[in-house]
């Protein structure tokens, strides 16, 4: 019995930390993600190849307002790049068939900073904590594309072919919901697993995307 009662207090005394989220402390850290996707359908007449590459990285630096709750600045740089190959044939009338093959490329960079608050759940004693993060942040965008396109006849002949690059600026704006577990190492050092919802808008395209993203973190928490 007193074997067993003490493994129990070994075990509580193990998930147990000061963890450093009270009021008048200090929050430093980053965040990083990695997103990879490919996509592949191939027909009579038709092929298609895709390849999106995205990697995300953001610092930040707070200052706990409240017990748990933890207000300051965050930025980052976030890149992703897109890869299209694409090959569909035509039939005319005459029954000879050509094909239109299409392979580009879009790398884009984007620059972000601003505001975020953050909050953790349970109470500093709890090694294993949860957290809530609201972020916005503001940025550039610079995107650069290459394209090029081939029309060939059924032997092999081309019949058609031009390349075209252009370059595309845009500031940027993102809301970033996101949350998970922080994992207390010691009271002054957690790590992190989020899940994201991301909503980010360009101008002037006026146009919106929506998306999920899974993310690593560590943080420092420092007292006065």
């Amino acid at each position: 019995m007193r074997r067993l009662t003490f493994t129990f207090l070994c075990f509580i005394s193990l998930n147990i930390v000061d963890a450093q989220i009270n009021k008048g402390q200090w929050l430093a850290g980053g965040n990083g993600s990695y997103t990879r996707s490919s996509q592949e359908n191939n027909g009579s007449f038709a092929i298609l190849k895709s390849k999106s590459t995205t990697l995300d990285v953001s610092a930040d630096g707070g200052y706990f307002i409240f017990n748990q709750f933890c207000a300051g600045l965050r930025g980052g740089v976030n890149y992703t790049s897109d890869n299209l190959q694409e090959v569909y044939g035509n039939l005319p009338n005459n029954g000879s068939v050509s094909y239109t093959a299409t392979a580009s490329v879009t790398k884009t960079t984007i620059w972000l900073a601003g505001p975020f608050i953050r909050y953790y759940v349970l109470k500093p004693k709890h090694k294993i904590n949860v957290l809530a993060d609201v972020n916005y942040l503001y940025g550039h965008s610079v995107a650069k594309s290459s394209a090029a396109t081939a029309i060939v006849d059924q032997n092999g002949n081309f019949l058609q072919n031009s390349a075209a690059a252009s370059k595309t600026t845009s500031n940027t704006s993102s809301l970033i919901f996101q949350a998970g577990p922080a994992w207390f190492i010691n009271p002054k050092v957690s790590l992190e697993l989020t899940g994201a919802y991301v909503i980010n808008w360009y101008k002037p395209q006026g146009y919106r995307t929506n998306a999920f993203a899974i993310g690593l973190g560590i943080h420092i928490h420092l007292a006065k």
